[in-house]
Formats: structure tokens, sequence, C-alpha cells
């Protein structure tokens, strides 16, 4: 982590400072989990008590991912208050690695492709990007 705030413009010294604000980061990564979760319910139950038809399953889960991302990465760059994009892409990519983990330990339906870990990490970066310049601006 020291590397990554000496990257960033700040030192783990003063990493409150300038550098990447990772209590925020977490906040907006448990903010993140929370959402996917509760959306998730929300949309399998929508699922099984009307008559949704199972093909558009795959992009409303997608729009949760990026609704999640976004308004992840929005909190934590608000909180921060500084560095948005970085927050916003770093928040990105620790969900897109708690989707690959919980799809490796078998949480998850299906399994890991190529194309489908693109386009959910492509949805991610630009969701998790913009709520953090958004989140500063």
């Amino acid at each position: 982590m020291k590397e990554i705030f000496a990257i960033m413009g700040g030192s783990a010294a003063d990493a409150g400072g300038e550098g990447i604000s990772a209590v925020q980061l977490g906040r907006g990564l448990l903010l993140s989990c929370l959402l996917v979760a509760v959306l998730s319910l929300a949309l399998a139950a929508a699922y099984c008590f009307t008559s949704l038809a199972g093909g558009t399953a795959h992009v409303l889960q997608l729009a949760v991912l990026g609704v999640a991302a976004f308004v992840g990465a929005f909190a934590a760059a608000k909180g921060a208050g500084r560095r948005g994009l970085w927050h916003g892409l770093l928040l990105a990519a620790l969900l897109l690695g708690l989707l690959l983990l919980s799809s490796a330990a078998g949480l998850t339906a299906g399994g890991v492709s190529v194309l489908g870990l693109l386009v959910k990490g492509l949805l991610l970066f630009l969701a998790g990007g913009l709520g953090g310049i958004l989140g500063v601006a």
C-alpha cells in the first residue's frame, strides 16, 4: 500500500493528506457491496413475482454493477474530497477483484468468461471513474 500512496502523489506518512484515502475507499467498497446485494435481491424478487423475461437478467445485473460502482466511487471521492478519478478506478479494480474471487470460490452462477470479464471490467471502470470524478466536482 505504501507504493500506491507514493505513486498517487502522497506518501505513506501523509496518506490522509494528498494521496488516496484508504478509509474512504473502504467505505465506498462496502457501500458498493451492499448495493450489489440489495439490488440483486430486488432483481431476483422481481423475476420471481413478475413476468420479466429471463433474457434481460444479464443486462439488468450489469446495470446493478454499474450503479453500485458509480455510487461507491462517488461516495469514496466525496468523502476524500480529492483525487476522484483515482478513488473511482481503484474502487472499480477492487470490485472486479471481488467478482473474480467470488466466481473462483463458486459463489456465482456460471463461470468466468474472457468476454464477460472484459465487459464487466469496462463497465466497472467507466462507472467508477465517472462516479469518482463527479464526487469531487
